[in-house]
């Protein structure tokens, strides 16, 4: 189901998934306290999977995605990233502000999602542990690990230690020409960047675990 608010009191959109039921905006009457509530009752609900959906001057910005917890991250999952510079920059919004999201592209682009199998059980199970990314490009297939832990993983600080070792798997078929890839960092800092000569490849990325 999806929930948003009255044009006048514009919170934002979010779209909830694998829930026995739905709410309306409703429950939430209180303008001040209608997102942490709502955010407090999917993480209440078991195997819900939250997607905050294009934030933004015109649908809401989720009161600048405001509102994280470790608790609320069990529950929203997702964020859906625009086009352009602005989806970006509410993506790196988010992450400052303590949500765990992985991106799901917008209307006109792709989600990937690294599922078990292709059952609605194993495919909630990918969407809630966050195997998913976002793409363009309808024939990109990409696989990374940090530390030899699949994307989408939530790790502690201790499972690190003092470098975090990126493992990436690029696969773009019908593509030719080079291809440049970046880790973007804290604040969009690009922390690391190489050129592959083709569309396809691997490549690993040693850093400084801060």
């Amino acid at each position: 189901y999806e929930l948003s608010w009255q044009q006048e009191k514009q919170l934002g959109h979010a779209v909830v998934l694998a829930t026995p039921g739905f709410v309306t905006r409703e429950k939430y009457p209180q303008y001040s306290t209608a997102l942490p509530d709502f955010y407090d009752d999917l993480a209440e609900c078991p195997g819900a999977i939250g997607i905050l959906c294009h934030p933004g001057a015109m649908y809401g910005s989720f009161q600048n995605l405001a509102h994280a917890s470790d608790h609320r991250n069990t529950a929203v999952s997702l964020l859906e990233i625009g086009s352009g510079d602005d989806g970006l920059f509410y993506y790196d919004l988010a992450l400052s502000q303590d949500w765990q999201t992985a991106p799901v592209g917008p209307e006109g682009s792709r989600t990937a999602v690294l599922a078990r199998s292709l059952t609605e059980e194993d495919l909630y199970e990918a969407l809630r542990s966050r195997r998913v990314y976002a793409t363009e490009d309808p024939n990109l297939g990409i696989t990374y690990t940090l530390n030899g832990h699949i994307l989408g993983s939530r790790l502690a600080r201790r499972q690190i230690g003092d470098l975090a070792e990126l493992r990436v798997s690029l696969r773009d078929t019908g593509e030719t020409g080079s291809t440049e890839l970046q880790v973007i960092a804290e604040n969009g800092q690009v922390a690391a960047a190489c050129t592959l000569a083709d569309a396809s490849g691997e490549v690993r990325f040693t850093l400084p675990a801060t």
